[in-house]
């Protein structure tokens, strides 16, 4: 398989210097653990005092709306400005294809999708296309976890040997820490053999897979990005939901939402109307977007992205409090600036005049980048995807900056 799984993507040189974000590794390599305390402290890197004890100068998630009024269309100036950036920005990246949408609550909603499927054969993309959103399809997975949470056939604290008893670690590897990617499950996409192996690998193999590298570190004491880790989600989800895990999540999120756009690919799925992925400007020889299951297996047009985010930070995908508590203990990732929670990033960059507070989530592979967000200053959801190698976050603060700059539009929250 020869692609791997990345949660951010570059912003490279669409955004200024001084807001570059620089990918590091995901974990130091650590001792191998041989028996691991369920009490296990965290020894990691901590986020800023300041976004501690549940975001009190961060986030304000009793502040945010409980509706967001997406409804129309934005105004005709707005819509030629974001066209325009975009355009620019297409045209700069390098990329065959690129879909976005930017909603603002009372005002409307904008998307455009600009070139290229595939480019070879040479396949233009439609009104009809959908994009691979890769790591942005944990936010799915996580909303299905809590809301069997809230229906008390979970819990945060359970351990996982109940649905993986064989797995190294599970009676103290919990269903939080693979929400949180602190379960030092090894994540099968920094297997070498994996990376060059061909067609659809199904995801016994994968947690297989990382059974056979062992853990990472004890469970709860460091935090390392695992695709694993959510493959494992999806499957207890199908367990306790007794079906696969495209039917649980178009039942318990898709269809009540009305994204009707929106599908969980089942295996080896690959729809007619999906932007293929492209590396060096080539159509990727091995494009499975079904193999990362509940890690990032999600279809979907850039406006059905915006609207699920607004779903999930309104509580109509569950309740407020769990939202809360999703942000409450916060994990720094590869990124200088950028948290992860239980299923959801939290952006927090600051350089010179400007800043970035977002959350959502990102996602990518070496032929697509993805990443939908709020900007909690400017109370405006963005949503961006591109079949190549080009930096997803960029262009979504391309499309931001053009409507902050615009007479009109000085929009200032109470997000922060």
């Amino acid at each position: 398989m020869s692609v791997y799984f990345l949660p951010l993507g570059l912003w490279k040189a669409l955004l200024p210097v001084t807001l570059l974000l620089g990918a590091t590794g995901n974990a130091i390599a650590r001792p191998q653990p041989h028996v691991c305390s369920p009490t296990a402290e965290y020894r990691g890197d901590a986020p800023p005092e300041r976004l501690r004890q549940g975001l009190h100068e961060g986030v304000n998630i009793e502040l945010l709306p409980t509706t967001f009024d997406l409804s129309g269309d934005l105004d005709a100036a707005l819509t030629e400005r974001l066209n325009h950036t975009l355009q620019e920005a297409f045209e700069k990246s390098g990329a065959p294809g690129v879909t976005a949408a930017v909603g603002i609550p009372g005002e409307g909603m904008w998307s455009e999708t600009i070139g290229l499927a595939a480019t070879a054969p040479e396949t233009p993309l439609t009104d009809a296309s959908v994009f691979w959103w890769a790591s942005v399809g944990k936010l799915f997975t996580a909303s299905v976890i809590l809301q069997q949470v809230v229906e008390e056939k979970l819990i945060l604290n359970q351990a996982i040997d109940t649905w993986f008893p064989n797995y190294p670690q599970a009676p103290v590897i919990t269903v939080e820490h693979l929400l949180t990617h602190t379960g030092g499950v090894f994540s099968f996409q920094q297997d070498l053999p994996f990376r060059d192996r061909p067609g659809y690998t199904p995801p016994n193999e994968l947690i297989d897979i990382a059974a056979r590298h062992g853990a990472d570190f004890c469970p709860g004491e460091y935090w390392s990005y695992s695709n694993t880790g959510y493959v494992m989600l999806a499957q207890i989800a199908e367990a306790i939901d007794g079906k696969p895990f495209s039917e649980v999540t178009r039942d318990r999120l898709l269809t009540p939402l009305n994204l009707t756009r929106t599908e969980t690919l089942s295996p080896e799925q690959i729809p007619s109307n999906l932007a293929v992925g492209h590396i060096d400007g080539e159509p990727d020889s091995n494009f499975q977007p079904s193999v990362p299951f509940g890690a990032g297996n999600i279809v979907a047009p850039a406006e059905d992205m915006v609207r699920f985010l607004a779903a999930v930070l309104s509580g109509e995908v569950y309740p407020r409090h769990l939202l809360r508590n999703s942000l409450t203990e916060l994990y720094p990732m590869f990124d200088n600036g950028t948290y992860y929670g239980q299923g959801i990033m939290l952006y927090d960059i600051d350089a010179d005049t400007n800043s970035i507070h977002w959350l959502g989530h990102s996602g990518g592979t070496p032929s697509v980048k993805a990443v939908v967000a709020y900007d909690l200053e400017r109370q405006i959801f963005v949503a961006v995807a591109v079949n190549g190698d080009a930096p997803a976050e960029a262009i979504a603060w391309n499309l931001i900056q053009s409507i902050r700059n615009q007479p009109t539009h000085h929009r200032s929250g109470p997000g922060l």
